[in-house]
This record gives C-alpha cells, structure tokens and sequence, in this order.
C-alpha cells in the first residue's frame, strides 16, 4: 500500500477463503484493499482438513443436500438461505475448477467423494486427501497475486470503523507498526472468522479471536445466534504442540470411537453412531468421560488400514506423526474442542449487515444457513457462495472516486480503564467452564453479572491489539446473555435445566447495542424459524 493512499472503493478484512474469494469476484475496475491482522496466511481456512459439500454425485441433490443441512441444524435454519447454498454451490465448484482448481478424481475422472456426520451420501469434494484448506488458500492467494487492483496489508489491526450520523460507513482506524491510520472506503467486507477462539480449548488459529466482532457490535450491527458454538469432538491435544483436529472424515472412513475401557460406545448415544451431527458426539463424548469419571476417550483410525490413511489423510497421518503417534496402530487420545461459531453478525441473503455499507461473510457472519449446528463441510463452500453474492452487489454500485468519503469522527483520546479486567487466559478457562458443551442456567446468570461490569467498561474503551481482553469480555457476556435466554436444548447448546428442545424457540436471538449510550443492556429481539 502506498504511504499517501488513504481511499479505497473496497476494504475487505480478512484473508481466508472468504476474504479472497469475495475480493477476486469483484469487478477490476474497482481499487480493493485486503487487510491481515497477522501473515496473509494467519487465517482458519489454511486448518481445513475436511472438504466442500455440494450435490455432485449421481445419487445426490440440493435437496438432499438442504434436507441433510436443515437436520443437522435442529431447523433453526432458514429456509431460503439454505436452499441458495445448495444450488447455487454447483455453480461456485464449477466456477473453481474453471479457473484451475482441482479437487480429487479417481482415475476414471469422477470426483472421490467422502461422507460425514449427517450426510446421507457421499458428497464431500476433496483436495489432496485431507488438505483442501492449504489447496484452496493457496490457490487463491496465487490468483489475488495477479491482479492489479487488489493490495494486501499485513499485520495491520482494525482498531475502530466509523459510522456517520445517518448510520452509514464511512471509513476504518488500523494499526499498524505502533501507529494509527485512517483509512476511508464506500464498501467493508468482514471477512474475519468467528469467535471460538475465546475458549480455552479451540482449533482456532491464534489470531482468530472475534475482536472484529466486538468493534462491529460496538459500531451497532445486529447480531444473531450468538449461543451456538460447535465443538469438534475429536481433536488432539498434547503439550509443546498446537491443538490439531482430527478431521469427521476419518469416521466417515471407519474409524472408530473408544472409551477408556477400549469399548465403542456411540451407538448408545445415537443410531448414526460415529456419524451421528457433531453436536451429538461432543455431547456423548463428554457423557462418556462423566461415566468413566476420566477424560481418556480415543479415536481409532488403524482399521481403515495403512495404505488408505496415507492416501486419504496424508497431513493427519504426519502431523499425528510428528507429535509421536503412529496412526497406522496407535490411538489418539482426543478431546472436544470449540472450533465454529454458527453465531456471528446478521445478514440478509446478499451479506448486507445492518449497517449501510458493511457486508460479512463466512464464520463471522450468521445468514441462517447452519442453524443451531453446522453441517460438516458446509464452512468453505459457504463462503464461496455467499462471498459471490457479496461481489455481484457491489459490482452493482456506483463509486465517485472524485472524493473520498468523509470521516466525520476523529481520532479518539485513549482511555484508560477504571476497573482492573481480569487476564485472557482466566477468561478463556471460564468460557469453557461456563459455555461449553454443557450449561444451566445457574451458572450462565453467575457468569452474566461477573462479566456485566467489565462489558459496561469495555464498550467505552479502545478495542486494539495490546487490550483484546475487551474483545473478549463483550463476546463473553453477549454469548452468556443468548445462552441464558435460550431456554431448551437444540443443536450445539445443551442446557442441564432445559435439556429438550421447546416449539416456542424455534427462533433466533438477536442482539444489538443500545442507540441510548447510557444503556450498556443489549436490545433483544428474535425471529421466527417456523
């Protein structure tokens, strides 16, 4: 980015698969500027393992795809938006492989599709076995690479976007090497991931952590169901490394679930057994370490045999490697972890936030097509679909790039905290305490009025790098109140005093910050899922 360059027709932040997805379907003539908080490469795309759903095999539909979708999701979807994925992603996978993608083909040309949890059929598209995250980042990452229109800042922190008096965007405050930068722009697209990377167990890349969740909420938007975190069940921990998740797929292959006693144990939970929905397994894995009253639950993927996980999951089988676990023989100790936020800002069909000029797309989006739980492989094709609607409605608009849009707001004083919040980590332990895979309501309205005064503070004070704790706090409290206020159990969110699903809820919480700015209380509101 050149130092005098402060005016771009599109600011996108984020660099996974949404953020560049949605920046390469722009018109060229459009001057688009990608920001990245960390590395171009710091972003959960590159952590897929799985693949992307779409009815391509002869037994398939989008029907199927959409009944299967809405299953999973508890119906709390909606309807229209899950019926546009599951057409309008033939349309998207052909658009890939048009420009040089290459999913995997046996060698008679058809694609080699794989089943997971709660798919009826086989119809997950692959890239070199497991390794369809690196595939596709790389892919695109090449293609933006290309084009002349697009720049991309790294390590560049969103710290604050404005919103004029008529409710419209306006611009961006980043920071960058220690200084302050305001940068103006007719369009924003949050590209950002979500949230579960506030819990203290996650898959999340480090830098995925929601803060631009909090700064969008702080600037007014509309958020929605914000209560529904999935947990990915099997994923392995050991000290000295990252978590690394053990992708659904090696279940849809054979493998198979053990408790401590070396007995398969899933078909108690659910007739679908390993692939039953993810929310079913992280729940029956966290009753089976209830039972045994130990945390040893294990995967077993040798059955599958030897030469068929190093064909189909090269990068489990190395990474599982390196962290000393041979998994041709071995098992894997494995635990539930936070891993995608079903939650996120409010959007209609087109990533239209409810602030004029800020769009959002992927896992810091919430479009109503996951429901109360995701899907598994439905993440990166959403992204594809949904981030070429984002791009048709801009190409759509008019830019007068004769003025700059105007930043009314200046800089603001940097304001100290009158309380002393408390650290990340202990927040971080807390959420998984309180917000994980079980809940009562006990304990959510504990934790609701331990974190109210600092989600009061936090509001009013500076949301950038040094200080993400803020970020944490506002995630926190807003998760708490929409758990609190979901009186049932449906999809991700299990409550101990509501343990079924109710009819009455067959609704979406939203939240939204006060326009009063005495009033720190969030405004509720919901809508209809029937």
């Amino acid at each position: 980015m050149k130092k005098e360059q402060t005016y771009f027709d599109v600011i996108v932040i984020g660099t996974g698969i949404s953020g560049l997805y949605t920046a390469l379907s722009l018109d060229e003539k459009l001057n688009v500027l990608i920001i990245s908080k960390g590395k171009v490469d710091n972003c959960n795309t590159i952590r897929a393992e799985g693949g992307m759903a779409a009815s391509v095999g002869k037994e398939d539909s989008p029907l199927l795809h959409a009944k299967d979708t809405i299953a999973a999701g508890g119906e709390l979807n909606d309807t229209q938006v899950v019926n546009i994925f599951t057409n309008e992603v033939l349309e998207r996978i052909r658009e890939l492989e048009n420009m040089g993608f290459k999913f995997d083909r046996d060698e008679s040309g058809n694609y080699i599709l794989g089943l997971e949890g709660f798919h009826s059929v086989r119809r997950i598209l692959h890239y070199d076995g497991d390794k369809i995250g690196k595939g596709i980042f790389k892919f695109l990452f090449s293609l933006i690479q290309q084009k002349k229109n697009i720049k991309i800042l790294e390590h560049a922190y969103l710290n604050d976007l404005f919103v004029d008096e008529n409710k419209k965007y306006c611009g961006v405050q980043i920071l960058k090497n220690n200084e302050l930068h305001v940068l103006s722009s007719k369009i924003l697209v949050l590209a950002s991931g979500g949230y579960a990377g506030i819990f203290e167990k996650s898959t999340n890349d480090p830098f995925v952590i929601g803060d631009i969740s909090a700064i969008a909420y702080k600037a007014g938007a509309i958020f929605a169901d914000l209560e529904f975190v999935q947990f990915h069940p099997t994923v392995l921990f050991k000290e000295g490394f990252e978590p690394f998740l053990i992708s659904e797929a090696v279940r849809g292959e054979g493998a198979i679930l053990l408790n401590s006693k070396g007995d398969r144990f899933m078909k108690n939970y659910h007739l679908k057994g390993e692939l039953a929905s993810r929310d079913i397994v992280s729940k029956a894995i966290y009753e089976e370490m209830k039972k045994q009253k130990n945390q040893n639950i294990y995967l077993d993927m040798s059955i599958i045999g030897k030469e068929k996980i190093k064909k189909l999951f090269p990068n489990i089988y190395e990474n599982c490697k390196i962290r000393g676990i041979d998994v041709t023989k071995d098992k894997i100790l494995i635990h539930p972890a936070a891993h995608y936020t079903m939650g996120g800002i409010k959007t209609n069909i087109y990533g239209e936030t409810s602030i004029n000029g800020i769009f959002a797309v992927g896992e810091v989006s919430c479009n109503g097509l996951h429901g109360a739980n995701r899907l598994a492989s439905n993440s990166l094709p959403e992204a594809l679909v949904f981030g070429k609607r984002i791009a048709q409605k801009i190409n759509m608009e008019e830019f007068d790039r004769k003025r700059e849009v105007a930043i009314q707001k200046s800089l603001p004083a940097k304001l100290e905290s009158k309380i002393a919040f408390p650290d990340k980590e202990e927040i971080k332990k807390d959420n998984w305490k309180y917000l994980s895979i079980e809940r009562n309501g006990k304990n959510l309205t504990n934790y609701k009025n331990y974190l109210e005064p600092y989600f009061v503070e936090a509001l009013n004070l500076d949301t950038n790098e040094n200080s993400s704790i803020y970020s944490y706090i506002i995630l926190s409290y807003l998760l708490t109140t929409s758990a609190l206020l979901r009186e049932e159990s449906r999809g991700s969110h299990f409550r101990l005093d509501f343990p079924t699903a109710v009819e009455n809820f067959r609704k979406s919480i939203c939240l939204k910050r006060s326009d009063d700015p005495k009033c720190a209380i969030p405004i509720i509101s919901y809508i209809e899922r029937r």
